[in-house]
């Protein structure tokens, strides 16, 4: 998808993004392996990048609601 790098960039992962027209089987699995052996690390970046993001949402959709009261 298109998104899929956007949305990976914004909670810090951009270098796990796959094109699967193009990666090899060996890219595959080395990516696949750093995610498995650097995991506790990932959940711990993701996890304020996700709230932040959450948080990001929800003032969207509040800007939406009061646009659409209006």
């Amino acid at each position: 998808s298109i998104k899929a790098p956007g949305i990976m960039e914004m909670v810090g992962l951009e270098k796990y993004v796959c094109d699967f027209r193009t990666v090899t089987f060996t890219e595959l699995i080395s990516k696949i392996e750093d995610m498995l052996s650097n995991r506790e690390k990932i959940v711990e970046q993701m996890t304020p990048k996700i709230e932040d993001l959450k948080e990001s949402v929800w003032l969207n959709v509040k800007v939406v609601k009061d646009l659409l009261d209006s």
